[in-house]
């Protein structure tokens, strides 16, 4: 059998997505899909009110799903709390469920179809269903045992909603992208490629399909993703809970060696800190990375013309320093600092404590699969050599050899991220 080929795969979906994804709000970011590769682990299973109960009904939903046609996945508050942390959102009131349908079939006539499907499957249980065409085009499945609560809003319509309820939501692929008929998300298009082949998350002893770019998925859905964000009314998207009225200087470092699309992702993520960023890249020189990891591939100023052809940076400061001073804070009239998530405690404090101590440091989500070891060694691999080169001399920094892992191991999605 042919082993799979991630970069080919990955080189084909460039070629067909355009690459302009329009967010509710009509904010235009340019969003390319992630490396094909599926993203697989385990959350663990906290409890909040009903919690027990939402996930006895979302199991029996889930069972029913997946013995009929229906690809379903994931989707918004349950993915974010499951995949994020590992653990349900406390305060969230429902389980949510999407369901991925190609535009030609989806019609009122589909609709039906999907909560009749639902309906007799459930037949036998105490649960109820039934479509929602007024605020969404959707089906909930509810425990009326319960009881319900209205919702807020016009557009509602006083639209009663069961504190134990499924959401099944239909995303529709049309070509490219997928649009969801939901008058939350009414201007977000999210490019196809983030969906399948499924990856999967196990959860209350099940595994449960999520979007194969979880991170992509939800940054569409949502804007920023970590903790302590707050809602943009602009924008629509949510973000960082900082003053937002000028323009916020972002700044990060990094090698930026053979430089991938999980680089152009993180930096998206940067970008996507606030409505007006200005991100500032600190480049490392060849003799700061060789102090903490192996010798870069690619040359300094190699590194640094590729960073400035990248359409999310606006400035790059070469020669940074791995410690971030308030000199150096001040010099560039940072903001913010950020980094990506899974440093290891001591080596953050000791790079990034001035931040930190000054309550302007943060960090955001790395993409799964897809790291420069990863890259060399995949070359390696078709070459037909062996590459062992991940070791460090002993003569270099031991902290700076926590770094390197940490800065090249970019697989994430397991529970418990450690946002802050």
């Amino acid at each position: 059998m042919d082993e799979r080929d991630p970069l080919k795969e990955l080189e084909e979906s460039e070629k067909a997505i355009s690459g302009v994804v329009r967010h509710a709000g009509g904010r235009l970011h340019d969003h390319k899909p992630a490396a094909a590769s599926i993203v697989s682990t385990t959350a663990s299973q906290p409890m909040s009110r009903f919690g027990a109960e939402r996930v006895a009904l979302a199991s029996a939903v889930a069972s029913v799903l997946g013995s009929s046609r229906h690809r379903y996945f994931l989707d918004s508050g349950t993915l974010l709390g499951l995949w994020r942390d590992g653990a349900l959102i406390e305060n969230d009131d429902d389980f949510d469920l999407g369901v991925l349908v190609d535009e030609s079939a989806f019609s009122n006539e589909w609709l039906a179809d999907l909560h009749s499907t639902l309906d007799r499957g459930l037949r036998s249980t105490p649960y109820k269903t039934r479509v929602v065409d007024t605020y969404a085009k959707k089906v909930e499945v509810f425990d009326p045992a319960h009881g319900a609560f209205v919702l807020e809003g016009d557009r509602y319509e006083g639209s009663d909603f069961h504190h134990v309820t499924v959401d099944v939501q239909p995303f529709v692929h049309s070509g490219l992208g997928v649009t969801i008929p939901h008058w939350d998300y009414s201007g977000c298009y999210i490019p196809a490629a983030t969906f399948e082949p499924f990856g999967k998350i196990t959860f209350a002893n099940m595994e449960w399909p999520i979007p194969l770019n979880p991170m992509g998925f939800l940054t569409a859905l949502y804007g920023y993703i970590g903790h302590g964000a707050v809602f943009d009314p602009i924008s629509k998207l949510y973000r960082l809970d900082m003053d937002m009225s000028a323009p916020l200087t972002v700044y990060t470092d990094m090698c930026a060696d053979l430089f991938h699309i999980g680089h152009v992702r993180y930096l998206e993520q940067c970008k996507k800190l606030g409505s007006d960023v200005h991100l500032i890249v600190g480049l490392h020189d060849d003799e700061t990375i060789e102090s903490y990891k192996r010798s870069p591939i690619c040359t300094a100023a190699e590194r640094a013309a590729v960073l400035e052809s990248c359409i999310y940076v606006d400035e790059v400061v070469a020669s940074a320093p791995l410690r971030i001073t308030e000199r150096h804070m001040s010099g560039h009239n940072i903001d913010i600092v950020v980094h990506g998530d899974g440093l290891p405690g001591t080596e953050r404090h000791a790079m990034y404590s001035t931040p930190i101590e000054m309550g302007r440091y943060t960090e955001v989500l790395r993409m799964p699969g897809i790291s420069t070891t990863g890259l060399i060694d995949r070359v390696a691999a078709r070459l037909g050599v062996s590459y062992s080169d991940h070791a460090l001399p002993s003569d270099r920094d031991p902290m700076g050899t926590e770094l390197a892992k940490a800065d090249d191991q970019l697989e994430f999605g397991a529970a418990n991220l450690p946002f802050s």
